[in-house]
């Protein structure tokens, strides 16, 4: 009996080291590398553990990130370690748009979800967002990072007490605008404890060529 149960601890420790039982997420930067090569790539699509999923969402554009991540332009990164421990779901895609006729200007939204558990679930304080105004010129799918914003769970404000799910952040939408004649574009983003309204001067980039 005793000789039964060292072999079943040998084989099951490697696996409660690696989060089983001590929810321990992988790393989550090879995640948002991940995602970050496949929003400048114009890759659309849903990535489990590696793998890509086959759906197609519809063609439409959404503000939330949670939303656009289930539209034709949504992307979606998630791993989780070993038998159900922590993880990590990155959900977004492009929550604003314009197209030019030298480019297409594009802000994409993350939602970022650290999970727990077989059942992935999430706490108040599991969330954050990354926003990103990429530039796309006209007949490649290579996009250009021109900017990126980034909102820690403190940043977000929360949900009122009255709310089914009061504590939880509310949440976040992205919305773009463009102004032809200027060549700015403004990024506005709610949500937060500090609502967010950025002017970018994009006079030297491709979508200013006529």
């Amino acid at each position: 009996m005793i000789v039964r149960l060292a072999r079943f601890l040998v084989v099951i420790l490697p696996f409660v080291t690696q989060g089983c039982l001590l929810d321990i997420a992988p790393a989550r930067e090879p995640l948002d590398a991940t995602w970050r090569s496949h929003m400048l790539a114009g890759e659309y699509g849903t990535w489990f553990y590696g793998e890509k999923r086959e759906y197609v969402g519809p063609d439409e554009i959404k503000s939330w990130p949670g939303a656009a991540s289930g539209t034709l332009y949504g992307i979606t990164v998630s791993d989780q370690s070993t038998f159900g421990g922590g993880g990590w779901s990155l959900t977004g895609g492009i929550v604003g748009r314009v197209k030019q006729p030298a480019a297409s200007i594009e802000l994409f939204g993350k939602e970022i979800a650290r999970v727990h558990g077989l059942m992935r679930n999430v706490g108040p304080k599991d969330f954050s967002y990354d926003f990103f105004l990429v530039v796309r010129p006209t007949g490649t799918h290579r996009g250009r990072l021109v900017q990126q914003w980034r909102f820690p769970r403190e940043a977000l404000a929360d949900r009122p007490a009255e709310d089914a799910t009061p504590g939880f952040p509310h949440i976040v939408h992205g919305y773009l605008s463009f102004d032809e004649q200027s060549k700015i574009a403004t990024i506005t983003i709610s949500g937060l404890l500090k609502p967010l309204q950025e002017h970018i001067d994009l006079s030297q980039e491709p979508v200013a060529i006529q």
